[in-house]
């Protein structure tokens, strides 16, 4: 290569020639650019190699490596010193029943499907590891029941979640998992599926306050959705249908047909304009009542309540710290659980007898009295009535 200047410098002892090329410094500047290049992709490609993104199996293997012994608190300790700090500024939620360090609930050891179990522990690991957040998911509806009274909920088909502030939650279990919950999470509770939240009814479906009007002459006496439901037009004059009329209108736009909806097009061409599973979930309920009339005199008294409850998995640790805690929360159970048996029996009767259910659905009254005084709910005959009962069936 030939060079473009040549500059000749001589001294006393020798004679050098220094070839400087004009685009020598662009040359210097071309050579660090590369260098420095070069070094980047290096360091990129060890921090891939190094930190790979984890596959859906490896997550998987992962999280049950961490969660496969939660008893073991050394899982605990390797986390991070901020993620241990928040974590412990969540309180444990004051309604769990504990008996020597263990969970006790109505309905026996808590079961859920992995994927939801894993849903929700991710959750609650989010607010561990992000204490500055100011709010929280927390369980509700069916997933806020199952925190509660645990048994198995494996059928249940998503994990039902809403955000609250951050103030306002408590550490509680769903699936065996940490959880978040409401720290009121009873309360909300027993509000929508009344004081026969913790029976165990696989498949029915007795919400409490949403599925009821109020019609007096009292304060405890109502119309209730397996009444009411039949009136699809709303002749009664009571608001009760607002969303089968949401639906309805859907259906006569037939815009469910063309989508493929197959669930609108079970709704609107069921018979009668009813939704199929409202009758099942009505036919099922009765079924699961109907259990607990042990003696089949058509009446659930409490007696019959505890005994059916514990031979259908109720712990009986749960039974009798309620009865000495809150017994109202049995009584009040066993007169509820009465009144929906005797009512949704004539409701059926109706049905099969071809009546004409706008009618007789809506004149139908169900009356719920619900008491607080343990006067009521707690004296000697009962408490040996629920000893004997436990003893009854230890035997068999």
């Amino acid at each position: 290569m030939k060079p473009r200047t040549i500059d000749i410098i001589q001294s006393k002892t020798y004679q050098k020639c220094i070839i400087v090329y004009k685009n020598q410094s662009i040359f210097k500047m071309n050579i660090r650019i590369a260098l420095f290049v070069s070094f980047i992709i290096y360091v990129v490609l060890l921090s891939v190699v190094k930190y790979r993104r984890p596959t859906k199996n490896q997550k998987k293997i992962l999280r049950r490596n961490i969660y496969s012994n939660r008893s073991k608190t050394t899982m605990l300790q390797s986390s991070n010193d901020h993620k241990n700090i928040g974590c412990s500024q969540i309180p444990v939620c004051s309604w769990r029943t504990i008996k020597n360090g263990k969970d006790i609930y109505p309905r026996g050891p808590q079961r859920a499907q992995s994927k939801h179990v894993s849903e929700v522990e991710m959750m609650f690991r989010h607010s561990c590891e992000h204490p500055e957040d100011l709010t929280a998911n927390v369980v509700i509806e069916g997933s806020a029941l199952h925190a509660l009274v645990g048994g198995d909920f494996t059928m249940d088909n998503d994990v039902d979640t809403m955000k609250v502030p951050m103030s306002k939650t408590c550490k509680c279990k769903y699936g065996g998992a940490d959880a978040l919950c409401r720290h009121d999470n009873n309360r909300y509770v027993f509000g929508s599926y009344g004081p026969m939240y913790w029976l165990p009814l696989p498949l029915a479906k007795i919400r409490y306050t949403r599925y009821r009007i109020w019609v007096g002459p009292d304060k405890f006496t109502y119309i209730h959705w397996y009444g009411f439901m039949f009136d699809v037009n709303g002749t009664s004059g009571f608001k009760t249908n607002s969303a089968l009329m949401w639906t309805k209108k859907k259906c006569d736009r037939k815009g469910y047909e063309k989508n493929g909806d197959k669930m609108m097009i079970k709704w609107c061409h069921s018979q009668g304009g009813l939704p199929p599973f409202w009758h099942h979930w009505r036919q099922n309920s009765l079924s699961n009542l109907r259990f607990y009339d042990k003696n089949n005199n058509s009446h659930i008294s409490f007696n019959e309540i505890i005994y059916q409850s514990i031979t259908m998995g109720v712990d009986v640790d749960w039974i009798l710290k309620t009865y000495q805690s809150d017994p109202c929360i049995l009584y009040n159970a066993a007169v509820h659980a009465d009144a929906f048996y005797r009512y949704m029996t004539k409701i059926t009767h109706y049905i099969d007898s071809g009546l004409d259910m706008v009618q007789y659905g809506t004149n139908t009254t169900i009356n719920l009295p619900l008491t607080s005084d343990k006067t009521i709910c707690h004296n000697q005959s009962m408490e040996i009535t629920i000893k004997s009962i436990i003893k009854d069936i230890s035997k068999t």
